[in-house]
């Protein structure tokens, strides 16, 4: 699965699920984080769909309680090496 860099206007999808939407129906303005990166899915069940990223919560994923360092590079191998083919 690549990491790519995020294109222009294209917003943190885990600040949009962590802060929503207001009663308008506008994105809180803590949701309008810029991504940083952005994950294309290459496996069978998920292939196409798209995860972007802003710094912060690329630190806040990469970063486990027990301090250790789980890189989305590595996060991303793992789920690839997880996949599992129905043949």
């Amino acid at each position: 699965m690549p990491i790519v860099k995020a294109a222009s206007g294209v917003w943190c999808d885990y600040c949009k699920a962590q802060y929503g939407k207001n009663r308008y129906g506008e994105w809180n303005l803590k949701a309008q984080s810029p991504a940083w990166v952005t994950v294309v899915s290459e496996l069978s069940k998920s292939k196409g769909q798209t995860r972007s990223y802003c710094r912060r919560c690329v630190q806040e994923i990469e970063a486990w309680p027990t301090g250790e360092l789980f890189t989305l590079r590595a996060q991303v191998d793992f789920a690839h090496g997880i996949e599992v083919l129905n043949v």
